[in-house]
């Protein structure tokens, strides 16, 4: 029952992400924060009456979410500058955050806990900062989304073994949750780009991920993931600026 009850979540999660991205022959997204932060928030929320998730990480991931998708529609406006991109990451990166560390009723979740010769603080700051980094490094994706979308699935698909084998189950679940989303997206915008909102999510959701499960799953294994995945979008990036 456990099983086909995740499986639905994952199914959902990647459905809405297909739906909400439209077929490439007919519809083409101006920006894919939407579908990708759809699918994603879709799969939190269905945990929620599970147990398997608590309300507050959940409403760390979806406001991110939103924060993402809302600058890669303003974006489609007004075209939001270097300061104003920089500003919508900082933003999604304390919305999510702020779930983990400033809400929750059964105690902080540390952001990145620094081994104890810091105080908590210091590590939600320095979490802060790496994870508008990564945001920023998937924001200047387009057109190299594509290999972007890759590597999150990539990333997804080795963690959430490793987070289900040391029994962190919930974070494991948000890890593959966030892979099924991708996976949708992918279905029907594999040639297509993300966009800048969309790149934004990618690089903006590790972090959250790992902030929300770094004591549990272990720096070891969360901090070398994380410099591999931004040296990928950094990669994709310079690739992008290359050909444009």
């Amino acid at each position: 029952m456990l099983l086909l009850q995740l499986g639905l979540v994952f199914l959902i999660s990647a459905g809405l992400a297909a739906w909400l991205s439209g077929p490439s022959g007919r519809t083409v997204p101006a920006d894919g924060a939407l579908a990708l932060a759809g699918g994603f928030g879709a799969g939190a929320l269905m945990m929620l009456p599970q147990g398997w998730l608590d309300p507050e990480p959940a409403a760390g991931f979806i406001l991110a979410g939103a924060a993402a998708a809302g600058a890669g529609a303003l974006h489609r406006q007004t075209r939001l500058g270097t300061a104003g991109w920089a500003l919508a990451a900082l933003l999604a990166a304390l919305m999510g955050l702020a779930g983990f560390w400033w809400l929750p009723a059964y105690g902080r979740v540390p952001a990145l806990p620094l081994l104890g010769w810091a105080p908590p603080w210091a590590g939600f700051m320095l979490m802060t900062l790496i994870i508008t980094g990564l945001a920023g490094l998937g924001r200047r994706l387009s057109p190299n989304g594509g290999g972007a979308l890759v590597a999150a699935m990539v990333l997804a698909l080795v963690l959430a073994p490793i987070a289900y084998l040391q029994g962190a189950y919930c974070h494991s679940w948000m890890i593959a949750a966030f892979g099924a989303s991708i996976g949708g997206f992918y279905i029907y915008n594999r040639a297509l780009t993300p966009g800048p909102g969309g790149g934004l999510w990618l690089g903006l959701t590790p972090g959250l991920l790992a902030g929300f499960s770094a004591e549990t799953i272990g720096l070891d294994i969360w901090l070398p993931a994380l410099g591999l995945y931004a040296l990928t979008l950094w990669g994709l990036a310079r690739r992008a600026q290359k050909n444009a």
